[in-house]
């Protein structure tokens, strides 16, 4: 008997967790935060660069990864390989040939805007990392 009403408690208690509301609006990502909202994870600063402008990344204090990143604009119409470093560079998706080295730690990782960027919301992630790691940014003039 006692081990039918704990079961039956295990189980309510993992139903009760289990409810959503269906009309709660998604959360909209706020500029310069991950874009799971964890924040303890990858932030940009600042988070409303200008084209040319360099980024700071910061990560949770063990986070693997590369010097690598993407910034992707959010309509798909532009994407950029960022390679970070102390003279960080960009260059445009397609063929490229990139050494990655992979760093651990809190950084900052320095990552340059393109100069090309067209002002609008990019999500800028790691581009070789365990656990990709995304952060919305707005280009801004």
């Amino acid at each position: 008997m006692v081990r039918q009403v704990i079961a039956g408690v295990i189980l309510v208690l993992l139903f009760a967790g289990c409810s959503e509301d269906p009309d709660e609006p998604e959360p909209k990502p706020v500029k310069g935060q991950p874009v799971d909202a964890n924040p303890h994870d990858m932030v940009a600063s600042p988070a409303n660069p200008a084209p040319g402008q360099v980024v700071d990344l910061t990560f949770p204090p063990k986070a693997l990864r590369g010097i690598a990143f993407t910034l992707t604009a959010d309509d798909g119409s532009e994407t950029y390989l960022l390679t970070a470093g102390r003279e960080p560079s960009w260059s445009r998706e397609g063929v490229n040939v990139v050494v990655d080295i992979g760093v651990s730690g809190p950084g900052p990782d320095r990552v340059v805007i393109p100069d090309v960027a067209t002002p609008g919301t990019y999500q800028l992630c790691t581009g070789n990392a365990s656990v990709e790691r995304c952060v919305a940014i707005e280009v801004e003039d």
